[in-house]
């Protein structure tokens, strides 16, 4: 029984992450920032998925539709 309510628990919680990733875009070999100031580079990045989305697949987003943005650290 309690391997029963473990395996309903797992699925539950897999379940929750594939829906939570549902909307999740990654976008490769977009141009880096030039600029020394992090924040500057967010919004780079940032203005630079605006444009992607509206302007060249014409998706119609808005700034607060994006609710998390990073670019992996490289080494």
């Amino acid at each position: 029984m309690q391997q029963a309510v473990e395996e309903t628990r797992k699925k539950a919680a897999d379940e929750l992450d594939r829906e939570a990733r549902t909307n999740n875009i990654i976008i490769y070999r977009a141009t880096e920032s030039r600029s020394a100031i992090p924040e500057d580079r967010a919004k780079d990045d940032k203005e630079f998925v605006m444009r992607l989305l509206n302007d060249v697949l014409k998706v119609g987003a808005q700034a607060d539709d994006i609710k998390r943005m990073f670019r992996p650290v490289r080494h």
